[in-house]
């Protein structure tokens, strides 16, 4: 085997590039499932399952450049990041094309997995493919591919590893093809190569963390953190009650969709410091900061009761929340004024009220009809309230978790 180091790179693959062809892919579908590839700081060669535009498939901050291989002009394409969008020739990644990235410090992409076979269409010479199966070791994937040589980058080591069908196996030092690799294969003759989809790593169940955070005025509140996915709930309660009130329905969404879930306790409530129930909202902003800071791109935040009064007040002008879930709010409670506030509410919101919960449902068309954006409403033959609603047998996980845009 020959190792190439990372300084000899760019001249390596120049030279390489110029009598090279790219395999090119019939991907199957894929599926709505995910997981994070590590992209280790420096240089590295990987399959992109499901493409699209390069700034939206690679958007992690430590992604400074991509590069492609334009076969039809013998040429790479490129991406940098700060670039003006007319200076960068590769503008979209090709469902199951390999790419070179270089990151300035360890960084993740997200790979999607493929249902199906894909079919791959290869040169007589060099191609440039996306090992789209599972780990194997270099022997079998040459059988596959029915390829003489196979180049692999080690993105941990900054280094190529060479495997070749002719040489014996004990020189041989490329012992394996990873899942999600980029690799270069050189074949006698064209044909079509078939590579099995990549299995989904099974994810580790969500972990129940205690927390303290705290708000602007220095308040600390109490809550429950489960660590998954960028896209995060917060679940606020009702008068009365604590985190607790809310029958599981926390842990459950975080272990049945890998989501980040935050709930906690209002001040004056259950585990958190004392203070005023006018002053929730600032509990609010504390805990979308704090959802923020750990990495959330998308907040759907739910409310029961004043947790979706004090909501809609901290909503104005947040672009940082994607989606509201208001359930049996009034429309003012111990001074916020939600009804006031709507007008300055721009996201989707979906409220619930019972019929027979007092003023609950006039509440609910008011606020809605009162809001900014989108809205819905569905009023449920009920004198259930807030959280006990949200427990009831009336009210399903999917329709609270999943708010329709």
């Amino acid at each position: 085997m020959r190792i190439y180091r990372r300084a000899a790179m760019t001249a390596f693959l120049t030279g390489l590039l110029i009598v090279m062809g790219v395999g090119v892919a019939s991907p199957g579908a894929v599926s709505a499932q995910a997981f994070a590839q590590p992209l280790p700081a420096g240089w590295s060669l990987v399959a992109v399952n499901q493409g699209g535009p390069v700034e939206e498939v690679f958007g992690g901050e430590f992604t400074q450049s991509v590069f492609g291989w334009a076969a039809q002009d013998q040429a790479f394409t490129s991406w940098r990041r700060g670039l003006p969008p007319g200076l960068n020739s590769l503008q979209t990644i090709a469902d199951g094309q390999a790419v070179w990235v270089f990151t300035s410090a360890d960084d993740s992409f997200v790979q999607v997995v493929f249902l199906g076979d894909q079919q791959v269409s290869l040169v007589g010479g060099w191609n440039l493919i996306g090992w789209t199966a599972a780990s194997a070791p270099a022997a079998e994937a040459g059988t596959i591919l029915g390829a003489r040589t196979i180049i692999r980058w080690d993105a941990d080591a900054q280094a190529f590893g060479r495997w070749d069908a002719a040489a014996p196996s004990f020189i041989a030092q490329l012992d394996e093809v990873a899942g999600g690799d980029g690799i270069w294969v050189l074949r006698d003759a064209a044909g079509v190569a078939t590579i099995a989809p990549l299995p989904l790593p099974e994810a580790a169940p969500p972990v129940l963390e205690q927390i303290r955070f705290t708000a602007a005025d220095g308040v600390t509140l109490a809550a429950d953190l489960w660590r998954g996915s960028n896209t995060w709930y917060l679940f606020a309660h009702q008068n009365g009650r604590d985190r607790g009130a809310w029958a599981g329905l926390p842990g459950r969404a975080a272990e049945a969709n890998g989501f980040s879930v935050l709930a906690w306790d209002f001040r004056g409530f259950g585990a958190s410091d004392g203070g005023s129930a006018g002053d929730i909202v600032l509990d609010w902003e504390a805990a979308i900061d704090f959802a923020i800071a750990e990495g959330a791109t998308s907040i759907v935040a739910i409310g029961a009761s004043m947790g979706g009064t004090s909501l809609l007040v901290a909503a104005v002008d947040e672009t940082r929340i994607t989606q509201l879930v208001i359930i049996s709010a009034p429309a003012v409670f111990a001074g916020i004024d939600a009804l006031s506030a709507a007008p300055g509410v721009m996201q989707d919101a979906l409220f619930f009220a019972g019929d027979a919960d007092g003023s609950a449902a006039a509440d609910a068309q008011a606020l809605a009809g009162a809001l900014g954006g989108k809205q819905a409403v569905q009023i449920l033959e009920t004198a259930l309230h807030g959280n006990d609603l949200a427990a009831s047998d009336l009210l399903s996980d999917e329709q609270i978790l999943f708010p329709p845009p």
